[in-house]
């Protein structure tokens, strides 16, 4: 999101647990969406995948590129119903980037992700998500660019 706003594009973010709590206009202030994803929304993993459909519909011919931060419930929220693995394939054909952060991934779970055309990136630490993020919004939209305190 910071990556994206930085290099003057618009983001938009969804907290996802048991249910989903979305910011669903286009923004551009780091500090409205860094306020929203200060939001705790605990108590279990349910990714939404009717939100990722109306999603890609939505967006028509101009997707954006998506980052699914997550831990490896989404390898049960992918098998939960059959449609899923349908939306995200949908969703990472589409997309310019689909790029699925994953937290301690089971190695050939990893495999349909990728087949669908997903890029996945292992989290192996929690701690190693903000040095992840970085490197991630380095490779997506090039050089580091710092806002003034």
């Amino acid at each position: 999101m910071t990556g994206a706003i930085r290099a003057g594009g618009w983001a938009r973010v969804t907290l996802y647990s048991s249910s989903p709590m979305v910011y669903r206009e286009w923004c551009r202030s780091e500090t409205e969406l860094s306020k929203f994803l200060m939001h705790y929304i605990g108590a279990g993993t349910d990714f939404p995948f009717a939100l990722l459909r109306e999603s890609v519909s939505e967006c028509g011919y101009d997707q954006p590129v998506r980052v699914v931060i997550t831990d490896t419930d989404f390898d049960h929220n992918y098998k939960e119903h059959a449609g899923n693995p349908g939306i995200f394939a949908e969703a990472a054909t589409r997309s310019p980037h689909f790029i699925l952060m994953l937290h301690a991934p089971d190695g050939p779970w990893t495999q349909p992700y990728k087949a669908a055309g997903a890029r996945v990136i292992s989290v192996t630490e929690m701690d190693d998500y903000p040095a992840m993020a970085v490197a991630l919004s380095t490779a997506l939209f090039g050089g580091e660019r710092r806002v003034a305190d």
